[in-house]
């Protein structure tokens, strides 16, 4: 997909101070997102860079995420916490995490897991029925301590994450920390 949006006549756009009043939090970013000007396109290609299919041009145009497919859909997991999901026939639909940020994002190995992180908290998300568990790291001394990214194995089993203070822990499926290493 890319990410980075390119202008169009067509898409709308609003001003910032166009932005209706009552709308906030999640719905907010969704108009954004909507009314921003800008599309992008959802390309596959293999790994030889060859296209497949060009499914999908889009509204949603972000330019940071993880990407990910689990079954015929696609998944896009952004740092902004605005993410996306796009079924075969290339209709959109976008999603917010657990966190206010994902600073750190990572998938089991067969993509039916999210895990997100932001400050010491952390979301472990099903992916087929969207159901999430939350839980976060002890606080240490110094500054703040972010995740930094995930992985787990092909049944989300064992789950992993490393944190901006080089600790890494093996994070139970309910979002519980059940061991880390001490970090610095």
């Amino acid at each position: 997909m890319a990410l980075d949006g390119a202008g169009s006549e067509e898409e709308p756009k609003v001003a910032y101070n166009e932005i209706p009043k009552d709308l906030k939090g999640f719905a907010q970013k969704e108009f954004k997102q909507k009314n921003d000007g800008k599309i992008a396109s959802l390309l596959t290609l293999d790994v030889a860079g060859k296209s497949i299919s060009n499914t999908a041009t889009t509204f949603f145009s972000e330019n940071s995420g993880t990407l990910f497919y689990k079954g015929d859909d696609f998944f896009v997991v952004t740092y902004g916490n605005v993410n996306a999901k796009v079924n075969p026939a290339g209709e959109l639909s976008l999603f917010e995490l657990g966190n206010s940020y994902n600073y750190g994002i990572g998938t089991s190995r067969d993509n039916s897991v999210i895990l997100t992180g932001g400050l010491r908290n952390l979301c472990i998300t099903t992916v087929d029925t969207m159901a999430a568990g939350k839980g976060e790291i002890d606080k240490i001394d110094g500054w703040p301590e972010y995740w930094k990214g995930f992985s787990g194995t092909d049944d989300g089993s064992a789950l992993y994450g490393g944190t901006s203070a080089y600790r890494v822990a093996k994070i139970g499926a309910d979002g519980a920390v059940l061991k880390k290493t001490e970090g610095h």
